[in-house]
């Protein structure tokens, strides 16, 4: 499939050249195409009628499984200005890069935000780690067992008997933020369970994963720590471990390898931060003016008044926040508010890992959102428009309560394209459903 992709896309290059040219020299606007609906919300608020400003993602579309038509190939090649959000987000711009043009005029808006890592140190200011799952690294990281509230669901794989297999985890705070192991402040160790013999399995950890080797046939005990900075931060209850030679493992064929360009382990999802909109807007704000530099002052004032709605708004979340008796909130979509809940420092647990909308819930997340709603007799449970709703309307059916829709921000349905509807538009909506959710009082 990739293979032909790249054919198309470099059929429709050497089509194009003198198709794009022509077309520059006779069009009266400039052509700016925008990846994803926040930042073309922004460029054709502030452009108006100065730019054809156009989404490239369609109506409706999953944003996270997007991938372009060579029609639309062919569109971005004749663009002015593309406003992309990251790599992470839109590693089809990336390829496009790759096979196409190394000189299209793109702008990754995500290099002029702050950015939310997957290495927050949430729990070193009191949250707790509520996500430890073990990964069969050969296995194409399956998951094999996971940690709940104070024991084990699942086991390792059984170790054959002179061979290794290979054991990864995945961690999350209580955010529902990934915290990454495999860099120099979080570290994955392993050690015997008190009084267990030490002949049968040898282990060492080799970069981000534990590798285990069988020594003789038997059964032992493992206990799992995370540090931070040398600093014990996390540790599991033992697991047992088998050693068998009766056992053989069949590691599947490896999978096609996917192009790796992710640019670290950051939250994709910037547009969720108000203030990172005004960033945003900021940057587009200075790449129109450079398109359009007659119009100078017309683009200044309307991305002035944008700022302002976008400051107003920022004021009222501050002031929600003050004025709310609930401070977690329990989102049943996928992981896209992290950059809201770092900003307005709220509680944020999450039934998903990673930031994907394919990805798979979390049994472990899933009952902790169950349990929270139980024991704080919560009535209300967050979930977003435009995605499955299999795991809101489970919890739902657990707990009773009502699901209230937000906004990932991320595209917008047909009617609601036509219908104008406003990055602005979405941040006053989610605000309100927020107010009856986190229980506003004022």
């Amino acid at each position: 499939m990739k293979k032909l992709w790249v054919i198309l896309s470099l059929f429709i290059f050497g089509f194009s050249l003198s198709a794009c040219t022509f077309l520059a020299d006779e069009r009266d606007k400039p052509i700016v195409i925008a990846t994803l609906f926040p930042q073309y919300d922004i460029a054709r608020t502030l452009a108006d009628d100065l730019a054809d400003v156009r989404l490239i993602l369609p109506p409706g579309v999953d944003a996270h499984t997007f991938e372009p038509t060579p029609r639309m190939i062919s569109d971005m090649l004749g663009a002015d200005l593309i406003l992309q959000t990251s790599d992470r987000m839109e590693p089809w711009v990336n390829r496009l890069l790759s096979h196409q043009s190394q000189s299209l005029p793109i702008v990754r808006l995500s290099d002029h935000v702050n950015r939310v890592y997957g290495d927050p140190h949430d729990y070193q200011e009191g949250d707790t780690i509520i996500t430890f799952e073990l990964l069969d690294v050969e296995m194409h990281n399956a998951m094999t067992a996971w940690f709940h509230v104070d024991h084990w669901h699942g086991s390792l794989p059984t170790i054959p008997l002179s061979e290794t297999v290979e054991i990864g985890a995945f961690v999350a705070n209580a955010r529902g933020q990934a915290i990454p192991i495999d860099n120099d402040a979080y570290r994955l160790e392993a050690r015997l369970g008190d009084f267990m013999p030490s002949d049968i399995i040898s282990f060492e950890r080799v970069n981000d994963t534990i590798v285990f080797e069988g020594l003789r046939n038997g059964l032992t005990q493992v206990i799992f720590e995370l540090y931070f900075q040398d600093e014990l931060i996390f540790e599991t209850p033992p697991i047992n471990v088998q050693v068998s030679d009766e056992v053989e493992r069949v590691i599947p064929d490896a999978p096609a390898p996917e192009d790796d360009t992710q640019d670290g382990d950051y939250d994709p999802h910037i547009w969720t931060d108000p203030l990172n909109v005004i960033l945003m807007t900021q940057i587009i704000e200075e790449e129109l003016i450079t398109l359009l530099p007659d119009h100078e002052n017309e683009i200044r004032t309307r991305s002035e008044a944008y700022i302002q709605e976008l400051e107003h708004l920022h004021e009222a979340f501050l002031h929600m926040r003050e004025h709310i008796e609930v401070t977690t909130l329990l989102y049943g979509g996928h992981n896209a508010m992290g950059y809201f809940i770092a900003r307005y420092n709220l509680t944020y647990i999450n039934a998903y890992r990673g930031f994907s909308t394919d990805a798979e819930p979390v049994p472990t997340a899933l009952a902790e959102m169950i349990q929270t709603m139980q024991l704080y007799q919560l009535e209300h449970l967050f979930s977003e428009k435009m995605l499955n709703q299999n795991v809101a309307q489970t919890i739902q059916r657990e707990t009773g309560a009502t699901i209230l829709y937000l906004f990932a921000m991320e595209n917008v349905t047909p009617q609601e394209l036509s219908e104008g509807l406003s990055l602005i538009d979405m941040f006053e909506h989610n605000l309100e459903q927020l107010k009856i959710g986190l229980r506003y009082q004022n």
